[in-house]
């Protein structure tokens, strides 16, 4: 196998043979890239500054990505790319696929005499919105570790579903805030009120802007009221994660897991969905990146007998 070096230097820095790509830079890199790859518009993946330094380097992402971190269009070099679709740049193969995990997140393959995968953050779950990730075949993966711990097992969709729907028809009259993360949870909460017929949610400004968003690009979100009060208010609102401090909201997050209390409805995939990605993918050589890396390398070894090993 080609040689391959992965490790994390402000962003994650991927020698493949003669190539160095650069996946979600939060810094410059102590070297120039060949590329730089954005999979998606949550602030812990990209720097602007970073981005913005980097001019002369070819940047791969989606449209919608591009519009959450550079609405203003004042990158460089960038290229778009969608899901199935291919494209070579700096003497690379590069196809993107659908994430699942926010409006405009990409996994890349990247062919350069072996086949390497970065899922970015991934979701394999139906949902009622976005297109679930696909575990791609390859030699090489890099992948999300965020909830790889087995403590963060989450129940099915379908499940936790019905929980904030029964709990949403219960409390609707007295007012209920559910608290989820601004791009992502948000619009899941919003598509899930608003298409089962329970309440016409109300949200927040901030969870508004990202909703737009996402019916730009085809998310059927359905009806809701935006509002600008904090107060509280009859109906169900849908607020920023940050609000669910102090007990004002409830949490629908994966940490939630963890906390015993909120509900564990999360855009990433969970512990036994990130093993059982690794099972379907048949890598050679797998890099856990992001979160509880050593866990899920640990588990991938013993689990999966596949060579797994942790970037931190």
């Amino acid at each position: 196998m080609r040689t391959v070096k992965v490790e994390y230097r402000g962003g994650l820095l991927i020698e493949l043979g003669d190539k160095l790509i650069l996946a979600d830079p939060r810094r410059l890199p102590p070297k120039k890239p060949d590329l730089v790859l954005v999979s998606h518009g949550h602030s812990d993946h990209y720097n602007l500054r970073a981005l913005r330094a980097l001019n002369e380097v070819p940047k791969l992402m989606s449209r919608a990505t591009r519009e959450l971190i550079d609405p203003r269009g004042r990158l460089k070099n960038v290229v778009a790319i969608e899901d199935g679709e291919e494209v070579e740049v700096a003497g690379l193969s590069i196809a993107a696929y659908s994430a699942g995990h926010v409006i405009g997140s990409l996994q890349f393959l990247v062919s350069h005499k072996v086949d390497l995968v970065y899922t970015g953050d991934v979701c394999t779950e139906e949902r009622i919105l976005l297109k679930p990730a696909e575990p791609l075949k390859c030699d090489i993966l890099i992948i999300e570790a965020t909830y790889g711990s087995p403590r963060y097992t989450f129940p099915p969709r379908r499940e936790l579903y019905r929980a904030i729907i029964d709990l949403s028809k219960s409390l609707r009259d007295k007012g209920l805030a559910l608290a989820g993360r601004r791009i992502g949870v948000a619009q899941e909460l919003t598509a899930l009120l608003s298409l089962s017929k329970v309440a016409t949610p109300l949200v927040r400004n901030s969870v508004a802007r990202i909703n737009a968003l996402y019916e730009k690009y085809g998310e059927l979100l359905g009806s809701y009221v935006v509002v600008d009060s904090k107060s509280p208010l009859r109906g169900v609102t849908i607020v920023p994660l940050s609000e669910a401090k102090g007990g004002g909201a409830l949490p629908c997050t994966g940490w939630a897991a963890a906390w015993r209390s909120g509900i564990p409805l999360s855009s990433h995939s969970d512990f036994e969905g990130l093993l059982n990605y690794v099972k379907l993918s048949s890598p050679q050589q797998v890099y856990t990146v992001y979160g509880f890396v050593e866990e899920l390398s640990s588990a991938i070894r013993e689990r999966l007998g596949v060579d797994a090993r942790p970037v931190r």
